[in-house]
């Protein structure tokens, strides 16, 4: 039950981030005036709030695997070992761009903000893409 629950908090947390940044790309464009501001922040907090959310999952449901398979008496493979690595390190590089890309649009760069917001949505998309690839394991 705990894996489960684990396993949806982790995706809706990916969906998240990826949705965040999809109606900022696509659907905003680009306000101007005083809500900018609020809205910056109301973006920034859940996707700050998001990328907490799958980590902790995401550490949850890889110390759950782990668990498993000791005690099962079988070796953690080197594919689970190498996804759950790049998806930590992809974890870390989207924290970052988060915090860039808001900085970016607070002082009016638009260009940097949306080459930002495009790493963000392909470096999810990559990372989503690798926690299929675990799917079998």
């Amino acid at each position: 039950m705990t894996k489960f629950v684990c396993l949806w908090i982790h995706l809706i947390g990916a969906a998240a981030i990826f949705g965040s940044f999809f109606y900022l790309h696509f659907v905003d464009g680009g306000r101007s005036g005083p809500d900018q501001e609020y809205f910056i922040q109301k973006n920034k907090r859940l996707v700050n709030f998001a990328l907490v959310l799958v980590f902790l999952s995401g550490l949850i449901l890889f110390y759950l695997k782990t668990k498993a398979l000791a005690q099962a008496g079988l070796p953690l493979s080197m594919h689970l070992s190498m996804v759950i690595s790049l998806k930590f390190i992809f974890l870390v590089i989207l924290g970052a761009l988060v915090m860039m890309e808001s900085n970016f649009r607070k002082q009016g760069q638009v260009r940097g903000s949306q080459t930002l917001r495009w790493a963000v949505l392909i470096l999810v998309i990559v990372t989503f893409l690798l926690g299929i690839s675990l799917r079998g394991h």
